[in-house]
């Protein structure tokens, strides 16, 4: 991946990051676990010299999927409050 390509990472990274360190977010540690593992794989697709297009579909649909279970969990915990 290039660097003018890596840098349209560093935003969701950066989000990522606030997700996790915001102490107000009431997040399942499962949860917590499940992002944490997507940041990883986001610093790592950065990182990697050349990408498939493959890798990339990848990468960006395990992120997705962790932050939206991330959404939905924490939906649901401020229904059942």
């Amino acid at each position: 991946m290039n660097t003018n390509q890596a840098k349209h990472l560093d935003p969701c990274i950066q989000h990522l990051k606030r997700m996790l360190g915001d102490k107000s977010n009431e997040l399942e540690s499962g949860t917590r676990r499940a992002l944490a593992a997507a940041l990883r794989k986001l610093k790592k697709l950065k990182k990697q010299p050349t990408t498939t297009y493959e890798d990339v579909h990848r990468t960006v649909a395990e992120v997705a999927k962790a932050v939206l279970d991330a959404c939905v969990s924490t939906q649901q915990s401020e229904d059942h409050s």
